[in-house]
């Protein structure tokens, strides 16, 4: 049977995309690989410019909350993203074979809620996997940039739901992190991808 299309919008579309590594193996062994694969995803928004709003770099596995436009297509952004690193982890590491498991996945995200908890429950996933007690602690994620307040182009965009009062909603946004931060096993987006994997 062949491949389920893939539900993309007709122009352009905010999305929750992730991908793992081939058989659960570790496609991230030091910082200097996490490290890469930020560069890489600066390098691709300079030539199929996308806007990032969230991201985490698991072990095995990464997360990105992204909205594409007409120019760049999601397929072309991810095709780019996973290409290239996979040939820096081939050639730094002299393996043959595949380094993703399968095609990445994506969710197109269609309403307000969605779009709100995407970025919590990407942050949260170290939390979640056991990897830290609080996002903060994990370095590899969009999360201290909106705690620090800090934006620069390898990092994140300035987020669609920050559109208003940007301290207040700012504060809202933080607070809904800290909400589910206490409340062990709580998950703030209904995404079963990976959800039991560290």
């Amino acid at each position: 049977m062949g491949r389920l299309l893939r539900e993309l919008a007709p122009n352009c579309g905010v999305y929750h995309v992730t991908c793992r590594g081939n058989d659960k193996q570790q496609i991230f062994n030091c910082s200097s690989d996490y490290q890469k694969f930020i560069e890489i995803l600066s390098h691709t928004k300079e030539k199929r410019p996308f806007k990032l709003y969230h991201y985490a770099l698991m072990p095995n596995h990464y997360h990105l909350h992204i909205e594409c436009t007409a120019e760049s297509k999601l397929p072309t952004i991810m095709k780019i993203i996973n290409h290239r690193y996979s040939m820096f982890h081939k050639t730094k590491y002299h393996r043959f074979g595949r380094l993703w498991e399968d095609r990445y996945w994506s969710e197109l995200i269609k309403d307000e809620y969605h779009a709100a908890m995407c970025g919590p429950y990407i942050e949260l996933n170290p939390v979640r996997a056991g990897f830290v007690s609080k996002p903060d602690d994990w370095q590899w994620s969009s999360y201290e940039s909106y705690l620090n307040k800090t934006r620069s182009p390898e990092d994140i965009d300035p987020h669609y739901f920050l559109d208003g009062n940007y301290e207040n909603e700012l504060r809202e946004y933080l607070a809904i992190i800290k909400a589910f931060s206490l409340v062990p096993g709580t998950k703030p987006l209904f995404c079963t991808r990976y959800q039991n994997t560290p």
